[in-house]
Protein backbone atom coordinates (compact mmCIF):
# COMPACT_ATOMS: atom_id res chain seq x y z
CA UNK A 1 0.00 0.00 0.00
CA UNK A 2 1.11 3.52 -0.83
CA UNK A 3 1.63 5.43 2.10
CA UNK A 4 -0.28 8.83 1.61
CA UNK A 5 2.46 12.07 2.16
CA UNK A 6 1.91 14.45 5.21
CA UNK A 7 0.81 17.86 3.80
CA UNK A 8 0.99 21.40 6.19
CA UNK A 9 -2.56 22.58 6.83
CA UNK A 10 -1.74 25.58 4.19
CA UNK A 11 -0.87 23.19 1.42
CA UNK A 12 -3.66 20.99 2.05
CA UNK A 13 -5.89 24.12 1.91
CA UNK A 14 -4.47 25.26 -1.06
CA UNK A 15 -4.61 22.02 -2.78
CA UNK A 16 -8.11 21.42 -1.89
CA UNK A 17 -8.42 25.53 -3.61
CA UNK A 18 -6.64 24.32 -6.93
CA UNK A 19 -8.71 21.32 -6.97
CA UNK A 20 -11.68 23.30 -7.21
CA UNK A 21 -10.38 25.12 -10.40
CA UNK A 22 -8.89 21.89 -11.98
CA UNK A 23 -8.50 17.92 -12.73
CA UNK A 24 -6.03 16.52 -10.97
CA UNK A 25 -4.45 15.54 -14.13
CA UNK A 26 -4.48 19.43 -15.36
CA UNK A 27 -3.27 20.34 -11.87
CA UNK A 28 -0.33 18.15 -11.88
CA UNK A 29 0.44 19.20 -15.97
CA UNK A 30 -0.16 22.84 -15.10
CA UNK A 31 3.09 21.69 -11.78
CA UNK A 32 5.40 20.46 -14.26
CA UNK A 33 5.12 22.32 -16.95
CA UNK A 34 8.09 25.00 -16.33
CA UNK A 35 7.63 24.69 -12.43
CA UNK A 36 4.76 26.92 -13.08
CA UNK A 37 4.47 29.38 -9.99
CA UNK A 38 1.07 29.37 -7.86
CA UNK A 39 -0.39 32.48 -6.63
CA UNK A 40 -3.24 33.31 -3.86
CA UNK A 41 -4.70 30.66 -2.13
CA UNK A 42 -2.53 27.80 -3.82
CA UNK A 43 0.69 29.55 -3.23
CA UNK A 44 1.89 26.96 -0.66
CA UNK A 45 1.76 24.42 -4.00
CA UNK A 46 4.96 26.55 -4.79
CA UNK A 47 6.52 24.48 -2.13
CA UNK A 48 5.49 20.82 -2.88
CA UNK A 49 7.99 18.45 -4.79
CA UNK A 50 5.91 17.16 -8.23
CA UNK A 51 6.61 13.56 -6.69
CA UNK A 52 4.61 14.50 -3.51
CA UNK A 53 2.06 16.65 -5.10
CA UNK A 54 1.32 13.69 -7.57
CA UNK A 55 0.79 11.15 -4.06
CA UNK A 56 -1.63 13.44 -3.01
CA UNK A 57 -3.40 13.96 -5.73
CA UNK A 58 -4.23 10.25 -6.58
CA UNK A 59 -3.73 8.65 -3.04
CA UNK A 60 -4.71 11.08 -0.79
CA UNK A 61 -3.07 12.94 1.93
CA UNK A 62 -2.44 13.52 5.71
CA UNK A 63 -2.61 16.95 7.65
CA UNK A 64 0.79 17.46 9.71
CA UNK A 65 0.03 17.15 12.80
CA UNK A 66 -0.13 20.31 14.94
CA UNK A 67 2.18 20.49 17.77
CA UNK A 68 0.92 20.30 21.50
CA UNK A 69 3.35 21.40 24.52
CA UNK A 70 4.06 20.19 27.71
CA UNK A 71 1.24 22.38 29.36
CA UNK A 72 -1.10 22.83 26.21
CA UNK A 73 -4.42 22.08 27.34
CA UNK A 74 -6.50 20.14 25.27
CA UNK A 75 -10.37 18.60 24.26
CA UNK A 76 -11.71 15.64 22.46
CA UNK A 77 -13.36 17.06 18.92
CA UNK A 78 -16.51 15.28 19.98
CA UNK A 79 -16.50 16.97 23.38
CA UNK A 80 -15.98 13.15 25.22
CA UNK A 81 -14.81 13.09 28.41
CA UNK A 82 -11.22 11.88 29.52
CA UNK A 83 -10.55 9.20 31.77
CA UNK A 84 -10.35 11.33 34.68
CA UNK A 85 -14.12 12.33 34.18
CA UNK A 86 -13.21 15.86 32.75
CA UNK A 87 -13.60 17.39 29.38
CA UNK A 88 -10.30 18.89 29.50
CA UNK A 89 -6.86 17.67 29.59
CA UNK A 90 -2.83 18.71 30.33
CA UNK A 91 -0.85 17.39 27.56
CA UNK A 92 2.22 16.08 29.55
CA UNK A 93 4.20 15.31 26.25
CA UNK A 94 3.65 14.50 22.84
CA UNK A 95 4.85 11.78 20.59
CA UNK A 96 5.03 13.49 16.76
CA UNK A 97 6.21 10.09 15.55
CA UNK A 98 3.39 8.08 16.77
CA UNK A 99 1.27 11.19 16.46
CA UNK A 100 0.03 10.44 19.93
CA UNK A 101 -0.25 13.17 22.98
CA UNK A 102 0.29 11.95 26.55
CA UNK A 103 -1.84 13.58 29.21
CA UNK A 104 -0.90 14.56 32.79
CA UNK A 105 -0.21 12.07 34.96
CA UNK A 106 -1.92 12.96 38.09
CA UNK A 107 -5.07 10.59 36.85
CA UNK A 108 -3.13 7.71 36.49
CA UNK A 109 -5.25 5.24 34.04
CA UNK A 110 -4.12 3.36 30.64
CA UNK A 111 -6.14 5.56 28.30
CA UNK A 112 -3.59 8.94 29.53
CA UNK A 113 -2.44 8.64 26.00
CA UNK A 114 -4.84 9.56 23.02
CA UNK A 115 -4.08 9.83 19.49
CA UNK A 116 -4.11 13.70 17.78
CA UNK A 117 -6.57 13.02 14.96
CA UNK A 118 -8.99 12.89 17.98
CA UNK A 119 -8.11 16.38 19.97
CA UNK A 120 -7.97 19.62 19.80
CA UNK A 121 -5.93 22.34 21.17
CA UNK A 122 -8.83 24.50 23.62
CA UNK A 123 -9.54 27.85 22.94
CA UNK A 124 -9.16 30.48 26.04
CA UNK A 125 -12.25 30.49 26.70
CA UNK A 126 -12.72 26.52 27.02
CA UNK A 127 -9.75 26.50 29.32
CA UNK A 128 -11.55 29.43 31.30
CA UNK A 129 -14.93 27.57 31.78
CA UNK A 130 -13.49 23.71 31.84
CA UNK A 131 -10.50 23.94 33.16
CA UNK A 132 -10.39 27.00 35.76
CA UNK A 133 -14.36 26.68 36.95
CA UNK A 134 -14.38 22.75 36.15
CA UNK A 135 -17.83 23.29 34.24
CA UNK A 136 -18.72 20.89 31.44
CA UNK A 137 -18.99 23.71 28.53
CA UNK A 138 -18.45 27.10 27.75
CA UNK A 139 -21.49 29.32 29.67
CA UNK A 140 -22.66 26.55 32.07
CA UNK A 141 -23.90 27.75 34.58
CA UNK A 142 -25.06 26.83 38.07
CA UNK A 143 -27.66 28.17 40.15
CA UNK A 144 -26.07 30.67 42.98
CA UNK A 145 -23.32 32.05 40.96
CA UNK A 146 -22.65 35.30 41.40
CA UNK A 147 -22.25 37.64 38.88
CA UNK A 148 -19.71 40.51 38.83
CA UNK A 149 -20.10 43.89 36.82
CA UNK A 150 -17.86 45.99 35.94
CA UNK A 151 -18.63 48.23 38.62
CA UNK A 152 -18.45 45.75 41.14
CA UNK A 153 -21.93 44.95 42.12
CA UNK A 154 -22.90 41.62 42.51
CA UNK A 155 -25.90 39.85 40.85
CA UNK A 156 -26.72 36.50 41.93
CA UNK A 157 -27.93 33.79 40.10
CA UNK A 158 -31.42 32.38 40.46
CA UNK A 159 -34.47 30.53 38.60
CA UNK A 160 -36.62 33.53 39.24
CA UNK A 161 -36.86 36.31 36.54
CA UNK A 162 -34.58 39.09 37.29
CA UNK A 163 -35.44 41.44 40.09
CA UNK A 164 -34.25 42.88 43.35
CA UNK A 165 -30.21 41.74 42.28
CA UNK A 166 -30.99 38.62 41.28
CA UNK A 167 -30.83 37.51 37.95
CA UNK A 168 -32.44 34.80 36.13
CA UNK A 169 -30.71 31.64 35.25
CA UNK A 170 -32.53 31.30 32.23
CA UNK A 171 -30.62 34.98 30.88
CA UNK A 172 -27.32 33.91 31.79
CA UNK A 173 -26.34 33.38 28.83
CA UNK A 174 -27.36 37.24 27.53
CA UNK A 175 -25.50 38.56 30.53
CA UNK A 176 -23.12 37.00 29.69
CA UNK A 177 -22.90 37.95 26.17
CA UNK A 178 -23.57 41.30 26.42
CA UNK A 179 -19.70 41.87 27.89
CA UNK A 180 -21.42 44.02 31.17
CA UNK A 181 -19.86 41.25 33.52
CA UNK A 182 -16.27 41.25 34.42
CA UNK A 183 -16.35 38.00 35.87
CA UNK A 184 -18.15 34.93 38.62
CA UNK A 185 -17.57 33.52 41.69
CA UNK A 186 -19.03 30.06 41.08
CA UNK A 187 -21.28 28.17 43.39
CA UNK A 188 -19.11 25.52 44.40
CA UNK A 189 -16.76 28.38 45.65
CA UNK A 190 -18.95 28.83 48.66
CA UNK A 191 -17.80 27.73 52.36
CA UNK A 192 -20.15 27.57 55.07
CA UNK A 193 -18.21 28.84 58.80
CA UNK A 194 -18.26 26.24 61.24
CA UNK A 195 -20.60 26.08 64.04
CA UNK A 196 -19.83 24.00 67.03
CA UNK A 197 -21.55 20.57 66.37
CA UNK A 198 -20.81 20.21 62.57
CA UNK A 199 -18.80 17.58 62.10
Amino acid sequence: MTEKPVLTKEQAAALEAALREDRPDQILKRAARDHETWFFDCQPLNYLELPILAKALYVGYEIEDVAYLPGDMVVYKNGGLFANGKRIATVHAHDRENRAVMFDSTFNHPLNTMGTKQLRKAIEEEIYWLHKLGRDKIGDFKYNDVFIDKEGESYLLRDAHPADGYRGLNDADFWYESGDFKGIYPAESFKPFFKAGDD
